[in-house]
């Protein structure tokens, strides 16, 4: 999946701005996508803190665990 492809998901099923940032490492409690040397990583951030990464993966992996992730929580289809 592409940033743009995960971007519209989200939006469609309502999932709220600030419970996932792409690009960055976002504040309070959200999934973040970020790119280092050429790698993507996964990063979860639950009260300020990283609590979870994931690394070494493609642009199209990480965006993919992204909407795993919510699709888990929100139990869609």
């Amino acid at each position: 999946m592409k940033k743009d492809e995960l971007i519209k998901t989200l939006n469609i099923n309502k999932v709220p701005h600030q419970m996932y940032s792409l690009g960055e490492i976002g504040r309070g409690e959200c999934h973040c996508v970020v790119k280092e040397n050429n790698l993507w990583k996964v990063i979860y951030v639950e009260r300020g803190k990283i609590s979870d990464v994931k690394t070494g993966l493609s642009e199209e992996e990480a965006y993919d665990l992204v909407y795993d992730e919510f699709k888990s929580m929100y139990g869609w289809n």
